[in-house]
């Protein structure tokens, strides 16, 4: 007997479901490092990486909000934001792998999830937009290796 396949409503769900949870994990992880690295008057965390970890709160509420807000009623940019917010928190994986990136790859990977079953319309076609991860994923690594090259 062949495996059904899931409703666009159900699909919807899930990918709701995803984004909420991987974003969750991903505040959480930006607060128990921020709260490790910081000193009481916080003065530790500025510029960096204060900046770095705002960068990633931001990034997954971002991706959130277009997960949430997408469908096929809504603007055609929205499906693109978590693509693009996935791309740039993978450069945080990948050059961060020895400290926060580690722990920010469930997150990450449950946000890309969810960002590829709110892109299947309800034909079944992925309308998802991955070139978006990869031009996020380099331009932010170019941002980190020139942050870090001036001083920062």
């Amino acid at each position: 007997m062949p495996a059904e396949t899931p409703t666009p409503g159900a699909r919807r769900w899930v990918a709701i479901g995803l984004a909420a949870v991987s974003t969750a994990s991903l505040l959480l992880v930006v607060t128990l490092f921020g709260r490790s690295q910081a000193s009481p008057d916080l003065r530790s965390l500025w510029p960096l990486p204060g900046l770095y970890l705002l960068e990633i709160a931001g990034l997954a509420l971002v991706s959130w909000i277009g997960i949430v807000f997408s469908g096929p009623n809504r603007a055609a940019w929205l499906p693109a934001l978590p693509w693009a917010a996935g791309g740039a928190l993978f450069a945080f994986v990948v050059l961060g792998a020895w400290t926060i990136g580690l722990f920010l790859i469930p997150g990450v990977v449950g946000l890309l999830a969810g960002a590829w079953l709110a892109g299947i319309d309800p034909r079944g076609v992925l309308t998802s937009r991955p070139i978006l991860f990869l031009t996020a994923a380099l331009i932010q690594a170019a941002v980190i290796f020139a942050v870090v090259a001036a001083g920062g």
